[in-house]
């Protein structure tokens, strides 16, 4: 097993209320390869987070082989690592015992990695950037991309390829009252500084964003996002009817035993306030990536349990989930009821 993706995956700043705040990753406790409870299978190992090695792993009463530490990066984007991350992963599959098993969570830096204006003269990657949309990824750059990198990996036999949707990045503005690790302080507050202290960098904490949360930056995160979404629905849509053995538009040939899923529950899925890191109110916490375990192993039913985002067409109040969906529709995870 191993996980493609950016901090998330790398379990950055992955913390409980009243936790130190390291402000780097704690990739034992990511929601995908993360693995703590040793010979207890069916435990989460103390630390809160049930990974989905670890749920696998209880499922099959023995360690799996995972990637330690995976081939995720903390600031990766789909436009400039996936394809990197890519060729790791399948250099490490292709040398393990089938079946294999990658994880794909990305589009979040594409978003977040933004100017703070919106308009801008130039973008540091030209036209894979929109210069009119705080210098994001364009989606067909962010298609290209992910072609790019799915094409390395179909070439792996007997590999199950999990691509989930990216978490709704917009709904970060319906938090800025959460309190934050250091007491007298709340999201809104942490944003605002971030970006005075230039922390991580003159971007703030995904500040084309959070700068002032407004409809407009809420609508563009939403659309921008929501265009990454669709695409990788489309795209592991088109891989998963691809023939054994045939090839994909780019010419890759599709080995045997390839599976791709796609899930949507990450970005149906309305997360708490107790699912946000008090560390820097972006990454998940403990709580945040054992949800995510969760969602994208074994789906959701949209309900009290887990409240689901309805998307009406209106994108600021989409971007907030400003219409719950509790109707008990079910969104799959990447282990479908019936192969398990």
């Amino acid at each position: 097993m191993d996980a493609i993706g950016d901090s998330i995956s790398k379990g950055f700043n992955a913390v409980s209320e009243g936790e130190f705040c390291p402000e780097s990753e704690i990739e034992s406790r990511n929601w995908s390869t993360g693995d703590t409870h040793g010979g207890n299978f069916c435990s989460d190992g103390g630390e809160g987070v049930f990974s989905q090695a670890e749920r696998l792993e209880c499922v099959q009463k023995q360690q799996i082989v995972r990637a330690d530490p995976n081939s995720a990066l903390s600031g990766a984007r789909m436009l400039t690592e996936f394809a990197d991350e890519s060729r790791a992963a399948a250099a490490f599959l292709a040398g393990q015992p089938e079946p294999r098993y990658v994880t794909i969570l990305l589009g979040h830096n594409d978003v977040c990695a933004g100017t703070i204006d919106a308009a801008q003269s130039s973008c540091p990657h030209g036209a894979d950037e929109d210069p009119q949309n705080h210098c994001r990824t364009t989606p067909a750059a962010f298609e290209r991309e992910l072609r790019r990198g799915l094409d390395t990996l179909i070439g792996v036999p007997s590999l199950r390829i999990g691509i989930g949707a990216p978490v709704r990045v917009s709904l970060l503005c319906t938090h800025e009252g959460k309190g934050v690790c250091i007491p007298g302080g709340d999201c809104q507050d942490l944003w605002k500084a971030a970006l005075v202290a230039n922390v991580p960098d003159e971007r703030g904490i995904c500040g084309s964003l959070t700068a002032d949360c407004s409809d407009e930056r809420v609508a563009s995160a939403y659309q921008t996002t929501k265009a990454y979404r669709d695409i990788l629905a489309a795209v592991a849509a088109e891989y998963a009817a691809v023939p054994e053995g045939a090839r994909t538009a780019g010419g890759a040939t599709k080995a045997p035993g390839v599976e791709i899923i796609f899930s949507d529950a990450a970005w149906r899925g309305r997360f708490d306030d107790d699912d946000i890191s008090c560390c820097d109110c972006f990454h998940p916490s403990v709580r945040g990536q054992d949800r995510l375990a969760r969602v994208l192993l074994e789906g959701l039913s949209c309900g009290n349990t887990d409240v689901c985002c309805a998307d009406t067409g209106d994108p600021v109040g989409d971007g907030r989930s400003a219409q719950e969906d509790r109707s008990g529709s079910f969104q799959a995870g990447f282990f479908p009821r019936s192969s398990r």
